[in-house]
C-alpha cells in the first residue's frame, strides 16, 4: 500500500490496526498476536523483546527456561578467565555477531535460524522455526551446552523428510566462529572463537530481516522505516502497528538505547502531504515526509 494513494478511509483503517490499551482495538494478547515477531528497526531493542519475550512465554505455557552456554576459547584454544567469560556470555547477541552467549529455551519456542546449514533442507539463515527437543552436554565451566537442537520449520517452502523424524523436524548443531569484541574494561578488542548453535529466540526481528517473509500477520513497530513497506508484504490485510512506550537500557558500549516496552499505546502521526505522482520512490516519499513533519512541528 502506496501512502500516496491513501485515502482517508485508509487513513482510518491503518489507525484501526494500532495495538492501544484501548479495549476496542487490537491487543498483543489476543490469539494470532501473541507470539508474532515483532518487526523493529535496531537489534539492541530486538535483543530485549527477544529476553522479555522468553519469558512471557515460558510463563504462558507453564515450563522452566532452560540456559544453554557457548564455548569459548582465546586464540590458542585455551578457557578463558572465569570472570571474564561470564562478562562475555552476558553480552547481548547483537554485540557478538548475533552468535548467543546464552541461549534461554524452552519446548513449543519460536526460534529463528541464524546460519545457512543445508539449504536443500530449507534449514537456511532467517528460516522461522519452533523449538522441540535437544541433547546436551557439560561445558568447561560445568555450564549446560547444545550438542543438538531439533526444531520444527514453520511454513517451510516444502516438506522436509530426515531419516525417521517426523516431518519438517530437522536437527542443527554446534557452529564455530571466530568474533572480536570490545569490552568496556579493556583497551583493545579480544578475538575468541565460539561454539553455539546458530539461533535466536523469534518474538522479534529486524525490519532488515523481515524482508522478502511472506507473514499472515505483521506487528511492527512504527518508528521503524519497516511500516512503510511490511504491511505490502502482509498475505492478509491484518497488519497490526505498535507504538513504543520509552524507557533506557545500557548496552555494553555504554549507549543508552529507547526500547519498546509492553506496554502499548495509540501512535497517532500526522497524516502528511499527499504524492500525486505515480513515480515517487520510498526515499523520495521519506524525505517530503520528513521536512513536512519538520515544519509542521516548528
Amino acid at each position: 500500500m502506496r501512502y500516496r494513494a491513501c485515502t482517508s478511509a485508509d487513513i482510518e483503517f491503518l489507525h484501526s490496526h494500532v495495538i492501544s490499551l484501548n479495549p476496542e482495538l487490537p491487543k498483543l494478547s489476543r490469539d494470532g498476536l501473541k507470539n508474532v515477531s515483532i518487526i523493529t528497526p535496531l537489534n539492541i531493542e530486538k535483543d530485549r523483546i527477544n529476553e522479555r519475550g522468553c519469558k512471557h512465554f515460558a510463563e504462558d505455557t507453564k515450563q522452566e527456561l532452560t540456559h544453554f552456554y557457548s564455548v569459548d576459547s582465546g586464540p590458542a584454544g585455551v578457557n578463558l578467565p572465569v570472570g571474564l567469560q561470564k562478562e562475555i556470555w552476558s553480552l547481548p547477541p547483537s554485540d557478538t555477531d548475533h552468535v548467543p552467549g546464552k541461549l534461554s529455551l524452552c519446548i513449543g519456542m519460536p526460534v529463528l535460524i541464524r546460519y545457512n546449514y543445508c539449504t536443500e533442507l530449507c534449514v537456511t539463515r532467517g528460516q522461522e522455526a519452533c523449538m522441540v527437543d535437544w541433547k546436551e552436554s557439560t561445558g568447561p565451566f560445568g555450564q549446560r551446552i547444545l550438542d543438538v537442537l531439533f526444531v520444527q520449520l514453520c511454513n517451510a517452502p516444502r516438506i522436509v523428510k530426515i531419516g525417521n523424524l517426523p516431518d519438517n523436524i530437522v536437527p542443527i548443531v554446534k557452529h564455530a566462529n571466530k568474533l572480536t569484541l570490545k569490552l568496556l574494561r579493556l583497551d583493545k578488542a579480544i578475538s575468541i572463537l565460539r561454539q553455539q548453535v546458530h539461533v535466536l529466540p523469534n518474538f522479534a526481528m529486524t525490519d532488515y530481516s523481515s524482508q522478502g517473509k511472506n507473514r499472515d500477520t505483521n506487528v511492527v513497530e512504527t518508528a521503524s522505516e519497516g511500516v512503510l513497506w511490511q504491511p505490502s508484504e502482509s498475505i492478509a490485510l491484518q497488519a497490526p502497528t505498535r507504538r513504543r512506550k520509552k524507557e533506557k537500557c545500557k548496552t555494553n558500549k555504554d549507549r543508552v538505547t529507547e526500547i519498546p516496552t509492553l506496554h502499548y499505546i495509540i501512535s497517532v502521526r500526522p497524516v502528511g502531504p499527499r504524492w500525486d505522482h505515480k513515480d515517487w520512490n520510498c526515499a523520495y516519499d521519506s524525505f517530503i515526509a520528513i521536512v513536512y513533519n519538520t515544519w509542521l512541528e516548528n
